[in-house]
């Protein structure tokens, strides 16, 4: 079997993973897209898996306004099984296709249900990026960020996204193709270097407190960069902790993105 295949069967019905060795976060979700023609909202009954850099999902998640019906339903589209199960998506889809008016309608009912929930972990995660990273104390100058938070966990026990998450750890070893079932068959196949034995670790978080605290860990032990763009004040993630400024077009603009500004 192989990795991508284990990942696949392993959490498609989850929505979300994280690959601790490779930095990356998985995306599964099943495709939503708006038919024009039809006027309806079409879901594809085959998955996607999405890689991306770690804290990808915490940036998005920041940078939403949950208030505004369109960027709720954005975010749902892109994070759907991460923020729903399955099969409560499927039922609002006839044969694959929902009507405009029933998805809105489900959207509008979503977000009433979700945004009190959504605004508090923002606020929270705001406040520990700051304590933690962003602008800590003079007398925490000297400690580490991931020291930081867990000092932060001990004394702020309320703090739901550092106290009310879980998770689950997979690790197993595959093999780069079909090897053989006996010893000496095993071993032949390893004899050729370009197969191999590959490693495969992965964190499945229960819910999104879960998903922003093994985000935040990650970012806090200085394994991605974590940035407040100094144009539009949206949080991004930097390629080095040197950049300053995101890839995000400028609000008004076509192609020219903050990043540009700074060039110019």
């Amino acid at each position: 079997m192989s990795k991508d295949t284990y990942i696949s069967e392993l959490i498609k019905g989850l929505g979300f993973a994280f690959d601790p060795q490779n930095h990356n976060e998985i995306i599964i979700n099943y495709p939503i897209k708006y038919d024009k023609n039809n006027m309806k909202f079409i879901i594809n009954s085959s998955y996607n898996i999405v890689c991306q850099k770690v804290g990808t999902f915490l940036s998005d998640f920041l940078n939403t306004n949950f208030e505004s019906l369109d960027e709720f339903s954005n975010f749902f589209v892109k994070y759907s099984l991460s923020l729903l199960n399955f099969k409560k998506i499927e039922k609002i889809f006839i044969n694959g296709a929902c009507s405009t008016k029933d998805f809105e309608s489900f959207i509008t009912d979503l977000q009433l249900k979700s945004c009190k929930e959504y605004f508090k972990l923002q606020k929270q995660t705001d406040m520990i990026l700051d304590y933690c990273l962003l602008n800590p104390s003079k007398k925490t100058k000297n400690f580490t960020p991931i020291e930081r938070l867990y000092v932060l966990r001990r004394i702020s026990p309320n703090l739901s996204v550092l106290n009310d998450n879980k998770a689950e750890y997979y690790s197993v070893n595959l093999f780069s193709s079909h090897l053989g079932k006996t010893e000496k068959e095993i071993y032949n196949f390893l004899s050729n270097k370009e197969n191999k034995v590959i490693e495969c670790n992965l964190i499945l978080p229960y819910n999104i407190s879960s998903i922003i605290y093994q985000s935040l860990l990650h970012i806090l032990k200085g394994k991605v960069y974590l940035k407040i763009c100094k144009n539009c004040g949206r949080y991004f993630i930097a390629e080095h902790k040197s950049i300053d400024y995101c890839n995000n077009i400028i609000e008004g603009e076509t192609t020219k993105t903050c990043r540009d500004i700074r060039k110019s």
